[in-house]
């Protein structure tokens, strides 16, 4: 890893970063077997250290990495998005929705592709969520799917009931349920139950509460943790959208990256 310091400047309150296609830094590759948070400071390391000059700049906002390898994607082209798959989660600081529609709005834009096969948005695991805020967060992503930006949607380390009730409220019904067996030994006999009645996917992960400490993002952009007293001036990870790209006829993973939103 790559441990530089970085001259960020005082006039800069916001860094958005594109990570790229991950599969294709050898940094990563050599680290198969890692969890996700050790993958992105893999992969932000990197970019950060080849797009210094960018990091440099006297802005009150900054985006690093912005044409990467999208265009090679060729997402807006009929002929090759009809023989791809994408699927994106959503990682928020807070459950904020416009927060989920910015991070979403980024995916879409940045990969040049007019719909998104599925997206799931990460709850905190171990930290029960409301059903009214998931309510609100649902709505927005209910939106997009409307609109035909999104097929499929679902949630992750949801409790059963409150899962079913969204199920039951929900104009767009959830498509997928995701729960992390590091926080849940056993998958609730009641949950597998109704994904298998109501034909949703019943899938694990390994994506830890917090994907990106605070602590860690400062130490990344600029070199050092922020002290605890002054918070003011430190960044805070407050959105990211994980993305991968797979060939629908074999299954393979062509493309994965990260788009991600730090604010002071």
């Amino acid at each position: 890893m790559f441990k530089m310091p970085h001259q960020l400047s005082s006039t800069t309150n916001r860094v958005v970063i594109h990570t790229g296609n991950i599969l294709c830094i050898d940094e990563v590759k050599r680290k198969a077997v890692q969890n996700p948070t050790e993958e992105l400071v893999e992969s932000l390391t990197y970019v950060l250290h080849q797009k210094q000059s960018s990091i440099n700049q006297p802005a009150a906002s900054i985006v690093i990495n912005e044409d990467d390898d999208y265009k090679s994607l060729k997402l807006c082209e009929p002929e090759c998005r009809k023989d791809v798959k994408v699927s994106a989660k959503i990682f928020v600081s807070d459950f904020d929705r416009n927060k989920v529609q910015e991070a979403l709005n980024a995916g879409l834009l940045s990969l040049k592709t007019p719909y998104i096969e599925s997206v799931v948005l990460a709850l905190k695991a171990g930290e029960p969520t409301s059903l009214e805020i998931l309510k609100q967060l649902w709505e927005t992503l209910e939106d997009f799917v409307l609109k035909k930006q999104v097929y499929s949607i679902g949630v992750s380390d949801i409790e059963t009931d409150t899962f079913v009730s969204l199920y039951e409220w929900a104009k767009v019904k959830p498509g997928i349920v995701q729960i992390n067996l590091a926080h849940c030994c056993v998958v609730p006999p009641a949950l597998q139950e109704f994904t298998k009645a109501h034909d949703i996917q019943l899938l694990t992960h390994g994506d830890p509460p917090d994907v990106l400490p605070n602590q860690i993002a400062n130490e990344l952009i600029t070199g050092t943790a922020p002290p605890d007293s002054d918070e003011s001036s430190s960044l805070k990870f407050i959105w990211a959208i994980r993305y991968q790209v797979h060939i629908k006829c074999r299954g393979v993973l062509t493309s994965k990256g990260y788009i991600m939103l730090l604010e002071k």
